[in-house]
């Protein structure tokens, strides 16, 4: 069987053989669409595929004018529009659903006259079939027009990353979107700029380092805190150093901390890492939401600390702001005696200037009795000696301290170190 057809960009192409024809349409920006014969009846044992694909950045709007097809319904066959139908694919939402009977007699299941529909990609494809008899009265067909569109691409981005499954892995602009024709590029505010993925605004680092007197402090926080989200791809430290022994750092948050927990692993993706790396070891990475120790001061026990505060590509709050003050120290002392009397040692309580009592500071490292010799102090804080406290040290019977050392005692020192190396034991002459 011959028949024709119209499909047209201003034109009328000539007829083609009926026979699942396959019209591809590339690089259009608009044309239309009508069944064979339009506006005469279509014939029977039609199936034909229009393909249109328009620019990549852009995506296809089709809307019917003139919609008039055979009605059916089969419950055996699958439903409505088992006979004749248009059946659209690449749309969303109704992703291949069929189409038959008219605007005015079956509006549930054709399309009403103002619908139209919009690919999700650049491209779309419809099927025209009938089958072999349109019954007494034949439907003539029908006509619409397609047109390329652009693609609101922002819109797209942040859809996508609120609804998709694969959220964390598409870049989206980090502060503004802006469309362009078939594409679109992204911007960030001042004091930003944007990363290598043209996707992401970040902050440039600029370490710092602070150096503090007694009751100097200040304040840290995060890029635009209580404003906006902390940056993503974050990694910059600042150190806060004191240059007088007897001075430590104390440090305290704001109640309005929010730095994002994985909530099994803890602090993985982003923190904030607090180490007082002078002589104390300690180290303290803080993330989740509200302040640390309830927003109480955190003693350090150090005069130098690093706050290093890191973010990954996904996720973030508020940030934090930190509050660091310097305090200075002075000592009480009471004298202790050894329960056989062969020796004293002086305790060193530290205060701070406002005579509050602190953390003690502790020597971390405890030396090792010399060679041929012992340490004769007992010393009980937890294990490990306070500041002030004094070693004793002892030569073993025909052993005698080494004549160019002329105590036989160490001490703990403010700054956490010892006054000097542990005395050597050699043989008397």
């Amino acid at each position: 069987m011959r028949a024709s057809f119209a499909f047209a960009f201003g034109i009328i192409l000539p007829s083609i053989v009926l026979a699942q024809n396959v019209i591809e349409i590339n690089g259009q920006t608009n044309g239309t669409l009508n069944s064979p014969g339009y506006p005469l009846p279509y014939d029977d044992n039609v199936s034909i595929t229009w393909k249109i694909t328009v620019r990549e950045g852009y995506r296809v709007r089709l809307q019917f004018n003139s919609f008039d097809l055979e009605d059916s319904f089969d419950e055996k066959l699958g439903g409505c529009c088992v006979y004749d139908y248009v059946q659209i694919f690449g749309v969303e939402p109704a992703n291949g659903r069929r189409y038959c009977g008219s605007f005015d007699l079956t509006p549930n299941v054709a399309p009403y006259g103002s619908q139209s529909f919009l690919s999700v990609g650049n491209n779309m494809t419809i099927n025209f079939v009938s089958d072999y008899s349109n019954g007494v009265i034949s439907p003539v067909g029908f006509s619409g027009q397609f047109k390329e569109e652009d693609v609101d691409d922002c819109a797209n981005l942040a859809t996508a990353v609120t609804t998709s499954d694969n959220w964390e892995n598409i870049l989206y602009c980090d502060h503004f979107c802006h469309n362009t024709p078939g594409s679109y590029y992204c911007t960030c505010r001042p004091g930003f700029v944007l990363h290598e993925n043209n996707h992401t605004c970040v902050v440039i680092c600029t370490h710092q380092v602070l150096h503090k007197e007694l009751n100097e402090g200040g304040f840290l926080q995060s890029t635009e805190y209580s404003e906006y989200s902390y940056p993503k791809l974050f990694d910059c430290e600042t150190n806060i150093t004191v240059p007088q022994s007897r001075f430590r750092i104390e440090i305290r948050f704001e109640q309005e901390f929010d730095i994002e927990k994985h909530q099994d692993e803890g602090c993985v993706y982003d923190w904030l890492l607090v180490t007082g790396n002078q002589y104390n070891e300690r180290s303290d990475k803080f993330c989740g939401k509200g302040a640390p120790n309830n927003g109480s001061w955190i003693y350090t026990n150090s005069r130098k600390i690093t706050v290093n505060f890191r973010s990954d590509l996904t996720v973030e709050g508020a940030g934090y702001r930190l509050e660091y003050r310097i305090d200075g120290i002075y000592f009480k002392t009471t004298l202790a005696t050894n329960i056989n009397g062969t020796y004293s040692i002086l305790i060193f309580w530290l205060c701070s200037l406002s005579s509050k009592f602190l953390s003690v500071v502790k020597c971390l490292n405890i030396p090792q009795a010399p060679t041929n010799g012992r340490l004769t102090s007992i010393v009980n804080h937890d294990t490990l000696p306070r500041v002030g406290d004094f070693l004793y040290f002892e030569c073993n019977k025909g052993y005698r301290f080494s004549i160019d050392q002329n105590s036989s005692s160490i001490q703990c020192q403010a700054d956490g170190t010892w006054s000097a190396e542990p005395p050597t034991c050699e043989s008397k002459p």
